[in-house]
């Protein structure tokens, strides 16, 4: 007999069990604080639309470094301290937000000038 749930404890009900574990998922930085680039390194452990951008400490959307579906693995991906319209970014704190398969990974980065 197989079992696809695990039963609980009170009611006899069966929980489902999702079709795949939940992605793995990492975020880090070459080095931080940064000065004027900061070198970004994802993984992922399955195939995912992703999303990766870079907000200031107000919460707007400063650079989208990708939306795009990725392989697992992992990649660099650079910010070069500008924003969306090439303009350079202050010096001070960011996060760097990366989301995929419906998880959401948060950092601080520290952009130098």
């Amino acid at each position: 007999m197989r079992v696809w749930g695990k039963l609980t404890q009170f009611t006899g009900v069966e929980e489902p069990r999702s079709a795949r574990p939940p992605a793995v998922l990492a975020l880090q930085f070459d080095q931080n604080p940064s000065r004027s680039r900061a070198g970004i390194r994802i993984a992922l452990s399955r195939r995912a639309p992703v999303s990766l951008r870079v907000c200031d400490i107000s919460g707007r959307i400063v650079r989208r470094l990708l939306d795009a579906t990725v392989e697992p693995g992992s990649r660099n991906v650079a910010w070069d301290g500008c924003d969306g319209q090439g303009r350079a970014m202050p010096g001070g704190v960011y996060f760097c937000t990366l989301e995929a398969a419906g998880q959401r990974l948060t950092r601080k980065l520290v952009l130098l000038r």
